[in-house]
């Protein structure tokens, strides 16, 4: 279970390991002085902790509250470190956070992916009125159409079929199976 908590100064990010799983992990790695990666995008320090476990703690129903980001004009300003990249990420307060705006389909950090695109190490801004911003219905495009694990196996058989069909007879027409489904709207 993870959830975004809104507070006075920011954002909070609750996080309780889900059932079966053992709770206490968390907590180890933070204790050894690691950053500790929650939900495969999102890394705290135990300085974002900011309910410490104590040695009466039961981790079973114990639910870790991070300090995610604190509020900042008319945006909420995440530290790079916490989505893995070198710059900080404003974000409109109009935006509702889930972990579906920083994370696509294979886990893959929506934030990363922007960051890698830009050739400057200014803030990565969703929406608001700051200038070089993403407008926020540009963003939730993005989300929309930001290729689906249904998508990337298309692909990914298109690739191999363009390779092996010169030599290997008997092939589906893999190439032509990903080109209509982007016929088909997904362009």
């Amino acid at each position: 279970m993870l959830n975004f908590r809104t507070t006075k100064a920011g954002v909070d990010f609750d996080y309780q390991p889900e059932l079966g799983n053992q709770h206490q992990w968390v907590w180890e790695e933070m204790k050894s002085g690691k950053s500790t990666e929650v939900s495969r995008v999102f890394s705290f320090r135990k300085a974002d902790l900011k309910n410490p476990p104590t040695n009466k703690t039961d981790f079973d129903e114990y639910v870790y509250t991070f300090r995610f980001g604190t509020f900042e004009d008319e945006y909420l300003r995440i530290p790079g470190r916490v989505l893995s990249i070198e710059r900080d990420v404003l974000v409109s307060r109009e935006l509702r956070l889930k972990r579906s705006v920083f994370v696509a389909e294979r886990n893959v950090s929506i934030m990363k992916r922007l960051s890698d695109l830009l050739d400057n190490d200014e803030p990565i801004v969703i929406g608001g009125g700051r200038a070089g911003n993403i407008p926020l219905p540009v963003y939730q495009e993005l989300l929309r159409r930001f290729p689906t694990t249904y998508e990337l196996n298309r692909y990914a058989a298109a690739r191999v079929h363009t390779i092996l069909s010169q030599y290997v007879d008997g092939l589906k027409d893999a190439r032509g199976f990903y080109e209509s489904y982007l016929d088909n709207g997904q362009r």
